[in-house]
């Protein structure tokens, strides 16, 4: 039995189609060895990903970025977060507790009509937002601020730091604090100067 040529061809045009509304993504490889993927799909939300988690799949911290913000910075942000320095910090939010490894991933989602260009940063394994390691999960989100406010100046903002009372860690009492502000102190206060 042999295949006509138009059937050939409906076959290729069938497999054009389902690459182009699967999406095509384009595998690269950083100094790190960390997978980069770009999609160029229409139906994907984000547009660029280093790192290992799933963007689609959500659990991570979203901050909005500004129009100048590229893959170079997220691969920079990328970088910082997955160093041995920025992660040591973690340790003064953990108390006795170990502070587990933790690997980033870093993906860049475009403006839509009802949402903002921004980006998404998971951690692996999740920090818990309750039991002992509440302290790191608030104190990651404060040194992300402090590392994404440097790259992103225009977008970036900094709170301010969490506390942590070690002692209440195992009562059914809030152990992380944040200060209250001081009666002089203004949001503007927190927006980092370029």
């Amino acid at each position: 039995m042999s295949t006509s040529r138009p059937t050939v061809a409906a076959i290729g045009v069938v497999v054009l189609l389902m690459v182009l509304v699967l999406g095509i993504q384009v595998f690269k490889r950083t100094s790190q060895g960390a997978p980069i993927l770009q999609s160029l799909a229409l139906g994907r939300e984000w547009s660029y990903k280093i790192g290992d988690a799933d963007p689609d799949r959500g659990q991570g911290t979203v901050r909005p970025i500004s129009t100048s913000f590229s893959p170079k910075e997220a691969d920079a942000l990328y970088k910082i977060l997955n160093s041995e320095e920025f992660q040591s910090r973690l340790k003064k939010y953990a108390g006795d507790e170990p502070v587990p490894p933790l690997k980033f991933t870093v993906s860049i989602f475009e403006a839509r009509p009802r949402s903002t260009r921004r980006i998404l940063i998971q951690e692996r394994p999740p920090l818990s937002p309750s039991g002992r390691q509440r302290g790191m999960m608030f104190g990651l989100g404060y040194q992300i601020d402090v590392e994404f406010a440097k790259l992103d100046p225009t977008k970036g903002r900094v709170g301010r730091e969490p506390r942590c009372d070690f002692s209440l860690r195992d009562s059914n009492e809030e152990w992380v604090f944040f200060d209250a502000p001081k009666p002089n102190e203004k949001e503007s206060d927190f927006i980092p100067k370029p």
